[in-house]
């Protein structure tokens, strides 16, 4: 007995319909993935971008902090040389020196500050003078001030410091003011503290004069002593004569 069922026969355009869809998943992957390549990669850029112009917002926020700090306000002076920007790094020993040796001559404090500008105020007087008050310093300091770049000075010299302002210590002179505008920092600085300690030990007497002196006094001193101790002696000798003449008469 035959049976009566055919075979199926699968249709002819079945396999290139699969090929198709193959193709179309390949396809709309390949444009997902693109896609997504491609917002990654803008995100990426943008990312880098923003890294960029941070790095230049802050490199401009630096220089602008720079040229800020061109411009001192006011400071409280601790040590005697002051030199932020470090101008007399190299010469600071020869210039301590100097400063040690006003000390020693003329018993003058020298301080000095070296900065680029003078600021809150600029005027280089006001400025010196906020200084010195915010420093505190006593009637034998002398403070020199320099701003570098625009080139202004100052001096402070304690109102009640007779020794120093009778010699009008309280201006640069020339020999200061040529080393300075030949940008000789440390050789200015040494140069102003030698005459501080010349002119306020001009109108002085030498120590050696000063001995001599003291020593005349205390010989005019013992001697008028020695007269007033030989008179008294003399008259206790004198004064048993004297009795006995008046007793013989």
């Amino acid at each position: 007995m035959k049976s009566n069922n055919k075979p199926t026969s699968k249709p002819v355009g079945e396999p290139v319909s699969r090929t198709k869809k193959k193709q179309f998943l390949k396809t709309a992957l390949f444009i997902t993935v693109f896609l997504l390549l491609s917002f990654l990669q803008n995100v990426f850029f943008q990312n880098i971008e923003s890294v960029f112009a941070n790095d230049s917002t802050a490199s401009n926020s630096t220089t602008s902090t720079e040229e800020v700090k061109t411009k001192y306000d006011p400071i409280q002076i601790t040590n005697q040389i002051t030199d932020p920007t470090n101008l007399l790094t190299a010469d600071k020993v020869q210039i301590q020196n100097a400063f040690d040796k006003a000390k020693s001559t003329s018993n003058v404090n020298v301080y000095c500050v070296f900065v680029p500008d003078f600021a809150n105020p600029t005027d280089a007087d006001s400025w010196i003078q906020q200084t010195a008050a915010l420093s505190d310093f006593d009637s034998k300091s002398v403070l020199f001030a320099v701003a570098t770049q625009s080139g202004k000075t100052a001096i402070f010299i304690p109102s009640d410091s007779e020794k120093l302002h009778k010699h009008n210590l309280d201006t640069v002179s020339p020999a200061v003011v040529q080393l300075l505008s030949n940008s000789l920092w440390s050789e200015a600085t040494i140069e102003f503290a030698k005459e501080i300690s010349a002119q306020a030990n001009a109108n002085s007497l030498p120590l050696y004069l000063v001995i001599i002196i003291i020593a005349i006094i205390l010989g005019i001193l013992i001697g008028l002593l020695y007269l007033a101790f030989f008179r008294k002696k003399v008259n206790k000798i004198n004064k048993p004569k004297r009795l006995k003449n008046i007793t013989s008469v």
